[in-house]
């Protein structure tokens, strides 16, 4: 909670009930109207493994129109007798064509892989989920 309000901005008010998280325009809030009616400015959801039922974890982030999957897998035994002494994560970041409005012809379809935008946005969030393993979690994990 404390992190949206940091991003969003210092004049709202964030109510957070049964998994959705609404966000309102805090001066409305504050007027002493006849009216009891609140302007909402963003609406935030999180549901928990309803899709990627195969996956050991997903999760879907949902603000208004915009909607995010995210899953996670890890194997239950390392590679070799050995430990290593990284955590060997791996972050799969995609855009998808058809949801940002391209679709691709037949040509191009094949065409299409990873771009710089999508391996730099992957690049942050391995840095940003790396310290919340434990020490010591050595299993090769993929998000």
């Amino acid at each position: 909670m404390i992190l949206l309000r940091r991003i969003i901005k210092p004049s709202i008010h964030i109510r957070y009930a049964s998994g959705y998280v609404n966000i309102y325009n805090y001066d409305d809030l504050q007027e002493k109207k006849k009216s009891t009616q609140t302007h909402l400015i963003y609406s935030i959801s999180f549901r928990i493994n309803e899709l990627a039922r195969f996956s050991d974890g997903s999760a879907i982030a949902q603000l208004n129109n915009t909607s995010v999957l995210v899953t996670s897998v890890s194997k239950s035994k390392t590679l070799s007798s050995s430990q290593p002494s990284f955590l060997p994560l791996t972050v799969d970041y995609r855009e998808k064509a058809a949801a940002a409005g391209r679709i691709p012809t037949n040509y191009l379809r094949r065409e299409i892989g990873l771009t710089d935008h999508e391996i730099l946005t992957g690049r942050m969030i391995d840095r940003s989920i790396r310290p919340l393993f434990l020490n010591g979690y050595v299993y090769d994990t993929q998000v």
